[in-house]
């Protein structure tokens, strides 16, 4: 992977950092359950569910529903691979690659945004052929880039769009604290603490993404494509963020 750095906050903090990474989080959740209610139960960001669902179908030889779910896992690791060469151009050339990464992303969805404005039957995507495959990967490239667009928060390795590492951190941050708790020594005590820091942080990314799934799966139904332009608005105001950073 990229050594990609996170978007940094107007202050430097990693309660800044968190503020955006949970936001982006949020869009992922939301873009996921969305996907999923559209393109036939086809995860776009949650490539665990794909790729068992590939497994399954490959088991019994239909080959159909293991193109259908193998697709989406193959244009996730292109926008990986994709956003993985951004970030490591932009490092080499001193350039903000997030940044590219997040208007690219935003480009994308804005496409899916059309695509389920206008080939749409019965709130599922009414298209086939070539044109109902490339549906499919405008939001699971996204996610893809977005994978890669941040992986710290501080010094904590960290991810957007799926969370059995922030569960795994969860638990043993949680653990580690409770155990600091009976340290006598002043550096035991810090050490805990900052186990407890990292335990906060990847409950917030998970509570946000998962925040952003039930707010998906209501609004696709409520607003239809329409609704995706919240998760398109909360990746601008990432970028926005991002860019006065800069300034």
């Amino acid at each position: 992977m990229a050594h990609a750095h996170p978007i940094p906050p107007p202050a430097a903090s990693w309660r800044g950092q968190l503020g955006l990474a949970a936001l982006m989080a949020w869009a992922a959740g939301f873009v996921d359950a969305f996907g999923y209610l559209f393109l036939a139960r086809v995860f776009t960001a949650h490539q665990s569910g794909n790729t068992a669902r590939f497994g399954l179908f490959l088991s019994v030889g239909r080959w159909r529903h293991v193109a259908w779910y193998g697709w989406p896992i193959a244009m996730f690791v292109a926008g990986m691979l994709a956003g993985a060469a951004i970030m490591e151009h932009s490092r080499r050339n001193r350039h903000h690659g997030a940044r590219l990464l997040l208007i690219l992303e935003i480009v994308l969805l804005a496409g899916f945004l059309a695509a389920a404005a206008t080939l749409t039957r019965g709130h599922v995507l009414d298209v086939r052929g070539g044109l109902r495959w490339a549906v499919v990967a405008l939001p699971v490239l996204a996610m893809g880039l977005q994978t890669i667009a941040v992986t710290r928060v501080g010094d904590i390795p960290i991810a957007t769009t799926y969370f059995t590492g922030a569960l795994n951190t969860f638990s043993e941050g949680t653990v580690q604290y409770l155990y600091s708790l009976r340290a006598l020594d002043a550096a035991g005590r810090r050490a805990g603490h900052a186990r407890l820091r990292h335990a906060f942080i990847a409950a917030g990314i998970w509570t946000a993404f998962f925040a952003g799934v039930i707010a998906g799966a209501a609004g696709k139904p409520a607003w239809g494509a329409k609704a995706l332009l919240l998760p398109i608005a909360a990746l601008a105001v990432v970028l926005a963020f991002s860019a006065f950073a800069r300034e």
